[in-house]
C-alpha cells in the first residue's frame, strides 16, 4: 500500500499566492490613521483566518492506493473508499478554472448505500504518476 500527499512545492506556491492577495487587499488598512477600530480589526482578522484555512486545505488530504482499492482521507478520517465493487466511473479530463486556465483531473465516482461520492485527484497537486497508479489499481 502506498500513501500519497500533495506536493509541497505547490503548497508553498499557494501560501505565497494567498499571502500576496492578503497584503494587496488589506494594504489600505495599514495606511490609514484610525487602525484601532475594533470592527475593522475583527473583520480583518476573520479575513486572515479564512485565507489561512483556505491555503492549508491541500496539506490535510491523503490518498492510499493498493491493488484493487483507493482510499481518500481528510484530517486522518476516511472519506471515500473506491474499489471494483462500488466503482461507478473513472474519468480523466480537463477542468477549466476561471481565468486560471485548465487543469487535468482524475475523477473517481463511487456509489455506496444509494449515495454517490467522488474522489478528485489533480495532476498539478499529486502528479501524473499517482494518477496512473490509481487508474491501474481500479482496473
Amino acid at each position: 500500500m502506498k500513501t500519497y500527499r500533495p506536493n509541497n512545492r505547490n503548497y508553498i506556491y499557494t501560501l505565497v499566492g494567498f499571502g500576496v492577495i492578503l497584503m494587496v487587499l488589506t494594504f489600505s488598512l495599514y495606511t490609514e490613521t484610525d487602525f484601532l477600530d475594533s470592527n475593522r480589526n475583527l473583520g480583518l482578522s476573520g479575513f486572515w483566518l479564512f485565507l489561512i484555512l483556505l491555503s492549508s486545505i491541500p496539506v490535510v488530504f491523503k490518498i492510499e492506493v493498493d491493488k484493487g482499492f483507493v482510499r481518500s482521507y481528510f484530517l486522518g478520517n476516511l472519506m471515500v473508499e473506491a474499489n471494483s465493487i462500488n466503482l461507478k466511473s473513472v474519468q480523466y479530463k480537463s477542468v477549466k478554472i476561471g481565468f486560471y486556465g485548465s487543469i487535468k483531473v482524475l475523477k473517481v465516482s463511487t456509489k455506496s448505500n444509494s449515495f454517490f461520492k467522488n474522489i478528485s485527484i489533480g495532476e498539478q497537486l499529486y502528479g501524473k504518476g499517482v494518477i496512473n497508479q490509481v487508474m491501474e489499481a481500479l482496473k
